[in-house]
């Protein structure tokens, strides 16, 4: 009888951190009034595994412990607003069971004002991972660099 209490606790678990590691079942986008193209100069940075993202947001608060990406959101002198997002490898991403965009969108939320707290962050739609929305221009004011 104790052992089958202690199979079904480790089942239990088990399943709880296999769901804990698929993201895309939790309120993850920011809310629309956060949810659109970064006005300022955007600089986006692919840096490999995650402790590249930990290192590059030495103050960020990674609450889950997995640093998939980040930002540093800086005003400078003048009108000049500047976001640099630090994103990991699309293998990292595809970890907690994620894409590129829907990240990318996540911190182009939070370059746009959205609290680090992610209050009213809203859940994944079958239509968010289907549709691509032109969230930045690879061009321009706009650049994607590799670290």
């Amino acid at each position: 009888m104790t052992r089958l209490i202690l199979t079904i606790l480790v089942l239990t678990l088990s399943s709880a951190h296999a769901q804990s590691d698929n993201w895309s079942k939790l309120p993850f986008l920011p809310p629309p009034q956060y949810d659109h193209p970064y006005a300022g100069e955007l600089i986006i940075n692919r840096v490999g595994p995650e402790v590249g993202v930990a290192l590059s947001c030495p103050t960020a608060n990674f609450v889950t412990g997995r640093a998939i990406a980040c930002n540093l959101r800086t005003i400078g002198p003048g009108p000049k607003e500047r976001c640099e997002i630090f994103i990991a490898a699309d293998s990292v991403i595809a970890s907690v069971g994620l894409t590129f965009d829907l990240v990318l969108r996540h911190e182009i939320g939070h370059c746009n004002g959205w609290p680090g707290d992610h209050p009213y962050a809203r859940y994944i739609s079958e239509a968010d991972i289907l549709v691509i929305r032109p969230i930045y221009r690879p061009y321009g004011d706009r650049h994607e660099r590799r670290r």
